[in-house]
């Protein structure tokens, strides 16, 4: 990649690399580690749950913040969640509004996520699952009807093969989705794993209440150059590639006092200066370093949740087939 147009390109890969960091440690059974997480900090002052709220002893004071997100990923492993993404700043805020995926996800990993007009307020709103790691696409009837003029039902789905997955991989709750999604892997817990082995530097910040729920702060610092080490930083960027850049990723993590995951949220700006670093042109004045956050939190943990393939019948066609016209 030589030119302007190829540095925007990989400022888009990079975002869609980047979007949903850490929200699939609901997915997965794997076991990850943390590699040189410091000791805990001072420990945080003890926060009162409402009387409401059931809750468990607080995470234990003599765990490192890397055993602290160890113990989380374990406890939150296989369960079923709700939740939202949100992707705010430049990047994705063109019309000045944040970008908003509502998800879930049941205890054998299957997603699904809602996007409203997949972020573009004159397309249809779109669903996408990811089943058994089969990604369907879902659309309104009204809105198929002009593509297949015969189908009836609320809802037409499209088959996703491998070639068009990253397109959806926001969907794929996972920290690295897009990664992967061109050979169609969703696979959250090695994300999640590489993420972990990548990061150095860990902190505990304090206790914050979360719509009623008392949470522990973490910070985590991942070196792009670590994560990029890792087999799924190698496939997707190449040694040469990613050995030029520069800078970490901040992750924050925010558990509650059951060792669950409750909010997940990163800055993913200092990746784009890394991009534009590796091409030289973080110096060119007509280069904008975009900015983008996202933020992705649980609301409801529920077992009940059961996410399944559509039925046979409104599986309509593969995206291939009319990716000119959902575009």
């Amino acid at each position: 990649m030589s030119n302007l147009t190829s540095v925007s390109s990989m400022f888009r890969v990079a975002a869609v690399a980047a979007v949903l960091v850490l929200i699939a440690t609901g997915c997965g059974n794997d076991t990850v580690t943390v590699n040189g997480a410091p000791e805990a900090t001072e420990a945080p002052t003890e926060t009162t749950a409402p009387e409401n709220e059931t809750t468990t002893e607080p995470p234990p004071e003599d765990l490192s913040p890397g055993e602290l997100l160890l113990a989380a990923i374990d406890a939150t492993t296989g369960s079923a969640a709700r939740g939202q993404t949100r992707l705010e700043g430049e990047m994705v805020e063109a019309s000045g509004e944040p970008l908003t995926v509502d998800f879930q996800v049941d205890t054998e990993g299957d997603i699904e996520a809602m996007l409203a007009g997949g972020g573009d307020p004159s397309a249809p709103p779109l669903t996408v699952r990811i089943v058994d790691g089969q990604t369907y696409a879902g659309f309104p009837g009204a809105f198929a009807q002009q593509m297949f003029p015969d189908f009836e039902g609320e809802t037409a789905w499209l088959t996703v093969g491998p070639g068009f997955s990253e397109q959806f991989a926001i969907a794929c709750a996972s920290p690295l989705a897009n990664l992967e999604m061109g050979s169609g892997e969703c696979d959250p817990a090695t994300d999640l794993r590489g993420l972990a082995d990548a990061a150095e530097e860990a902190t505990v910040l304090g206790d914050e209440d979360l719509h009623g729920v008392p949470t522990t702060h973490l910070r985590f610092i991942v070196p792009f150059a670590n994560l990029l080490s890792t087999d799924t930083g190698q496939d997707a960027f190449g040694g040469d590639f990613g050995g030029s850049l520069e800078g970490s990723l901040p992750v924050d993590v925010w558990i509650d006092d059951d060792m669950l995951l409750r909010k997940l949220a990163v800055d993913l700006s200092g990746i784009f200066g890394g991009f534009a670093g590796a091409f030289g042109a973080e110096d060119n004045p007509d280069i904008a370093i975009p900015s983008w956050q996202t933020v992705i939190e649980y609301f409801d943990f529920d077992d009940s949740i059961s996410i399944d393939a559509p039925a046979p019948e409104s599986v309509v066609g593969d995206f291939a087939q009319v990716q000119g016209l959902v575009n």
